[in-house]
C-alpha cells in the first residue's frame, strides 16, 4: 500500500500538466470541428461568396455535394467523388486532384480524432488521481498556466495571419501535407467552394471558439486555484 501511495505521489505532478494539456487539445479540436462540420456555416458563407455563381451550380445541388463532402471528411463515405449538375450538365464534381488532395485532408482528421480520443481517455484517468490526491489547487494553477500559453501560441499565429493570410495558410499546407495537391487551378470547383474568404472566416470563428473555451479554462483555473489554496494557506 505504502509503495502505491509512493507511485500515486510521484505521478501526481506529470498527471496534472498531462491532464491541463489534454484539456487544452480537447478545446482547440472542438473549436475546430463547430464550424467545420457546422453545414449552415457553409451554407451562408456559399451565399457571401457568390458560390453557386462561380461554380454555376443550384444552391440545392451545392447543399448535397457539401453534405457528401462532410461526411466523407468524418470517414463516413469510403469514396468522396459525387455526380452534380454544373451549368446543366451531369458531371463530376471534383477533380481528380481534388479527390487526392481530400485523402490527405480525410486523414488528418481522422487522426484529429484519434488524438482527441485519446487526450478524453487521458483527461479523465489523470483526474481521477488528481482527486484522489486532492491535488485541486495544483491543478487549477497548472490549467491556468496551460490557457495562457495556449492563447500566447495561437495570438501568435493570428498576428501572422493578420500581417499576410496567404503566407500563414501556406505554411500551414506545408506543415501538415507532404505534396503540392493542394496548389489547385483557378477553375478547379473545390478552390471555388472554399476560397480564400471561406478560409479567413471559417479562421476567425474557429479563434472565437477557442478564446471562449480558453477564456472558461483561465478563469476556472484561476478560481479552482484561489479557492483551495485558501484553505490549504499555500500556493
Amino acid at each position: 500500500m505504502d509503495f502505491l501511495q509512493n507511485l500515486m505521489q510521484r505521478f501526481i505532478k506529470p498527471a496534472i500538466i498531462i491532464n491541463a494539456t489534454c484539456l487544452a487539445l480537447i478545446a482547440i479540436y472542438i473549436a475546430i470541428m463547430l464550424p467545420t462540420f457546422n453545414i449552415g456555416f457553409y451554407e451562408r458563407q456559399f451565399i457571401r461568396n457568390d458560390t453557386h455563381s462561380r461554380i454555376n451550380i443550384e444552391p440545392e445541388d451545392l447543399t448535397v455535394v457539401t453534405r457528401h463532402l462532410l461526411d466523407y471528411m468524418r470517414g463516413r463515405h469510403n469514396a468522396l467523388q459525387i455526380r452534380a449538375y454544373i451549368a446543366g450538365e451531369e458531371v463530376d464534381f471534383f477533380t481528380e486532384r481534388a479527390v487526392l488532395h481530400m485523402v490527405d485532408v480525410q486523414n488528418l482528421f481522422t487522426g484529429g480524432r484519434i488524438i482527441f480520443n485519446i487526450s478524453l481517455g487521458l483527461f479523465f484517468i489523470t483526474l481521477g488521481l488528481i482527486v484522489h490526491k486532492k491535488q485541486y489547487a495544483r491543478l487549477g494553477k497548472t490549467i491556468r498556466n496551460t490557457s495562457l500559453i495556449t492563447a500566447a501560441f495561437f495570438a501568435l499565429i493570428a498576428i501572422i495571419a493578420l500581417v499576410s493570410f496567404d503566407f500563414a495558410f501556406e505554411w500551414f499546407h506545408h506543415i501538415f501535407f507532404f505534396n503540392d495537391l493542394w496548389m489547385k487551378h483557378w477553375d478547379d470547383t473545390l478552390l471555388n467552394m472554399v476560397p480564400t474568404p471561406f478560409f479567413i472566416s471559417i479562421s476567425i470563428r474557429i479563434g472565437l471558439i477557442l478564446t471562449g473555451f480558453l477564456t472558461i479554462m483561465l478563469i476556472g483555473g484561476e478560481l479552482l486555484r484561489w479557492r483551495f489554496t485558501q484553505n490549504t494557506g499555500g500556493d
